[in-house]
Order: structure tokens, then sequence, then C-alpha cells
């Protein structure tokens, strides 16, 4: 299910943090560009989405989705109960469309 965080302003909060959590991984100047980038398409035109349990050590995966970048978060069971994570912040346009999560799985032994 995909929710539009629009009417919520603890959600927007929240969602602002996340983002920024992934954004300050980047150099300084860059995190701040990207930010920028982010905040100033809307945080109306981001979506979220969940698939998995909402316990710990359990699988899950959520995506970050605007039409500028691209998070995802993806928790795997098969591994670690749980617990063996993969993280990607990507701009759309700056990887001509390559699904890195995907190449990543098929290309790495787990």
């Amino acid at each position: 299910m995909a929710l539009s965080l629009t009417s919520d302003g603890n959600q927007k909060t929240m969602l602002t943090l996340l983002i920024q959590e992934y954004t300050h991984n980047f150099e300084h100047q860059k995190a701040h560009q990207l930010f920028d980038k982010i905040t100033q398409s809307g945080l109306d035109k981001v979506y979220f989405a969940w698939i998995g349990s909402l316990e710990n050590d359990r699988p899950h995966y959520y995506i970050i989705n605007d039409p500028d970048f691209l998070i995802e978060y993806d928790n795997v069971g098969f591994q670690n109960d749980g617990n063996h994570i993969h993280a990607i912040l990507r701009e759309k346009g700056q990887d001509f469309g390559d699904d890195l999560l995907k190449r990543h799985y098929l290309e790495a032994k787990h």
C-alpha cells in the first residue's frame, strides 16, 4: 500500500527526518543540495510504502519515492534472523534507471 503523506504534520516531520538520515550520509555541501532539491519538489509529491513485519528482527521493506529521488530500505529475512539491511538513495536520472538493489541481489551471494 502506498500512502501520500500530505495531511498529517507528524508524518511529514517523521518523513523529513528520515530523508535527512539518508541525505546527510553525503558530503556536507552535496547533502544540503540534495535535501534542498527534495524539499523544493514538495513533500506532497513524496510517497511512502511499507511491506513486511512491524516487529524487530523480521523482514520488512520500505520505499520513499518522489519525482526526483528514490530511497529503498530492505531488511531481508533469509539471513541473520531478518537483520541484513540494504539501503540506497538515488537521484532519478543520474543512473539511467538502473535498478541497483535488484542488481545487487543478482550479483551478491547471501
